[in-house]
């Protein structure tokens, strides 16, 4: 992509996200042509995250039953539990706390608030 066209001598850099051209007074360390387009970078890495996450820390209900099935399986596989809310298995200590109950935030507030509508209390903060 040579841009001697434009009459610029040279390679002209282009936007990691659009593929758009970048200014030619831009810095060496600019990669996007656009806060957008940062933004969209910066959030298709956090996905990346989270899908990799997600990925390494709950396996699926066949293979929680799986593992419940024999005793011997379940002494060696100690490291594992049941979320409360969900019921998927959670692996402890990977990519979390090693006491952690729940797989999520969301299955945490989802069993918290349920536990709160049976008990027929309300929420102090919405007063």
């Amino acid at each position: 992509m040579w841009a001697e066209d434009a009459g610029v001598v040279g390679k002209v850099r282009r936007c990691a996200v659009c593929g758009r051209p970048l200014p030619a007074e831009s810095t060496v360390r600019r990669r996007y042509c656009s806060a957008a387009c940062g933004m969209r970078a910066y959030r298709a890495r956090r996905r990346a995250v989270q899908r990799e996450m997600l990925a390494a820390a709950v396996i699926s209900a066949e293979a929680a039953a799986w593992f419940e099935q024999a005793d011997a399986r379940r002494a060696r596989l100690t490291a594992w539990a049941r979320c409360p809310g969900c019921g998927v298995v959670v692996w402890a200590g990977v990519r979390r706390r090693a006491d952690a109950v729940f797989c999520s935030a969301r299955c945490r507030v989802r069993v918290w608030r349920a536990r709160q509508s049976e008990s027929g209390q309300q929420d102090d903060h919405n007063v």
